[in-house]
Parts: C-alpha cells; structure tokens; sequence
C-alpha cells in the first residue's frame, strides 16, 4: 500500500497518533429527502479525434463530457507501446466488417 506519508521528510510522523474520538452530534431534524436519480443516458456523441465522449441524458441535454485520452495513455504505458500497433490493427480490421 502506497502511504504519501512515508515520503515525505517529517520526523513527527512517527511520533504522531490519533486522539479520542468526539461525543456523537445530535441527530438532524426532518424527514430525509427524497434520494438523488442517477442520471439515465440515452446516447452520446463520440468525438474520437479528440478522445471525448458526450453522454445525453433522457431529457436530452448533454450531461458532463468524458475525456478518454488520458484513460487511453495509461494503459498504453501500462503495457507497453507494442500494444499500440495491435491496437491499431484491431481498429482498422473493425472498420472495414463494419462497412
């Protein structure tokens, strides 16, 4: 397990604990709320040049855009550039069963 503590140079960290936890706070007053919808995606807009993807939402206004590309650089350092060319291939091969 990765611990950001470890790297850092303070002799206090060590010698540190955790206190006492506090008294429980008193309970909140009225009923809870009704719970949040998670939104329903009914498409989206692919813009591969860019490596972003725009969901729609089923009232039809775009909810937040996903930018892909530093999804697709991590896995392509994870596991090495070779896989690029692979993935090309596999790509091209795509495009052409589906014309």
């Amino acid at each position: 397990m990765f611990s950001f503590c470890s790297h850092v140079n303070a002799p206090w960290i060590d010698k540190s604990k955790r206190g006492a936890g506090g008294e429980k706070g008193d309970r909140g007053e009225g009923d809870p709320g009704p719970a949040a919808k998670e939104p329903l995606i009914i498409g989206r807009k692919i813009d591969a040049e860019n490596f972003r993807a725009v969901p729609f939402g089923a009232d039809g206004k775009p909810l937040p855009e996903l930018t892909l590309r530093p999804l697709f650089a991590a896995f392509i350092n994870q596991t090495g550039g070779d896989v690029a060319d692979v993935a090309r291939q596999e790509l091209e091969r795509w495009r052409v069963s589906c014309r």
